[in-house]
């Protein structure tokens, strides 16, 4: 398996060498500091001894090669003991330098790798479905920054994984014309509104096989929005408009609505999009007529029930 955290996305991931040059001097600088230490041990009870000695030393105990005597040389162990520490700590903050700087590499090649992986899985462009009238679904995990400062960055990627692995292959299944990452979620584009909430459904009856195995309190959570409106696609099938904005916009109403976290495994419909819901049965309740960031007027918007 390749260890180079710069191989391309679709790539092995990068493992650090198992034996580097800095912990292997660590381990060297250690080992003499431990050894000065019992060098500076002894000598130091051999002077203890020497003091309270009843009668001469014998010269063979007494004698100390160099001719520093017993002070000096504890001296020089003691100084000896000093400079190994200060290495070993200039080491240990070096290790943790090139720690960090293969970690930043790791998560630059996850990313990439996410990527890759959305794009492969978002089905062909239809040029022909450009400046049509799509119902834009947004799914996006709450509370992200939690979940990361809470469990760290592994935890959270994997979950990343997980919803990917879970939720495209169900919105394919109900007709999603494309899949997008954004931010923390995935932004999908349907023919009908009835088939974004067929899909929404689907995803949140799998959330067990999201969150099994997870730390406690990992657990994922989602809210959704939906809208329709006219977008226009890029060469690579990404959606953008004035009702991919709105569509992101609603995302944000149920925190307004109910506070930090709320709204948890939630779906919101605007005005455009609830009339195709409630033609198949669906029923919501409606949160009245709310601002919405960056749009003008007062959008009515309706928490629909799942």
């Amino acid at each position: 398996m390749s260890s180079d955290p710069g191989a391309p996305p679709g790539g092995p991931a990068p493992a650090p060498p198992a034996v580097g040059l800095v912990p292997a001097l660590r381990g060297v600088a250690l080992a003499a500091a431990v050894g000065a230490s019992l060098l500076a041990l002894a000598l130091a009870g051999f002077l203890l001894l020497r003091g309270v000695a009843d009668g001469p030393v014998p010269r063979a105990i007494a004698v100390v090669p160099g001719g520093l005597g017993p002070t000096g040389t504890l001296v020089l162990l003691l100084a000896v003991l000093l400079a190994v520490m200060g290495v070993l700590s200039a080491l240990r903050r070096a290790e943790a330098r090139l720690g960090e700087a293969r970690r930043a590499r790791y998560r630059e090649w996850a990313r990439q790798r996410l990527e890759a992986e959305r794009a492969a899985a978002a089905p062909p462009v239809e040029p022909a479905l450009e400046g049509r009238v799509e119902a834009i679904l947004l799914v996006d995990l709450i509370q992200s920054t939690e979940l990361i400062t809470e469990h760290g960055d592994e935890v959270f990627r994997d979950v990343l994984r997980r919803v990917e692995r879970t939720f495209i292959p169900v919105a394919k299944a109900c007709g999603s014309r494309s899949v997008t990452g954004h931010g923390d979620g995935l932004l999908f584009c349907f023919e009908r509104a009835e088939q974004a909430l067929e899909a929404v459904r689907g995803m949140y009856a799998r959330l067990e096989e999201i969150n099994r195995d997870l730390p406690p309190g990992a657990a994922a959570g989602f809210r959704a929005s939906l809208h329709v409106g006219e977008t226009v696609a890029d060469a690579r099938g990404s959606r953008a408009g004035l009702a991919v904005v709105k569509a992101v916009r609603l995302g944000s109403v149920m925190e307004l609505h109910y506070g930090r976290g709320g709204g948890r495994n939630s779906l919101v419909a605007s005005a455009e999009a609830w009339p195709a819901l409630a033609a198949v049965g669906a029923t919501a309740a409606p949160l009245g007529a709310m601002e919405l960031r960056g749009l003008p007027g007062r959008h009515e918007v309706y928490e629909v029930r799942l």
